[in-house]
């Protein structure tokens, strides 16, 4: 079975600022202690070097960002995507690199 829910886009764009605002808080109370905040892409989303950036641009900087992992997941990483995210992580570096130095 199937359940499709609707979701106003509004509620959603208020939802995501109500879980960064407690994330921002949370991190405040660790007082530098360390912390990630993680990400998770799949097959569908393999420019994670922009959701690294966005997470950034909130004021993170314990980033973690990991591929999705199971057995026969739709939206599993497979080897047809090893092309695509081999140009990301080249992406990521640029990144990387162009905010450390």
């Amino acid at each position: 079975m199937f359940i499709i829910v609707c979701v106003p886009m509004q509620a959603v764009t208020a939802l995501i600022k109500r879980i960064v605002k407690n994330l921002q808080n949370a991190v405040s109370k660790r007082n530098g202690e360390e912390y990630y905040v993680r990400g998770t892409y799949t097959k569908y989303n393999l420019d994670f070097t922009a959701d690294v950036e966005h997470m950034a641009d909130l004021g993170f900087d314990g980033l973690s960002m990991e591929p999705v992992v199971g057995d026969d997941l739709s939206y599993a990483i497979d080897e047809s995507d090893l092309k695509r995210i081999d140009e990301e992580y080249e992406k990521f570096d640029g990144f990387l690199f162009g905010t450390l130095f």
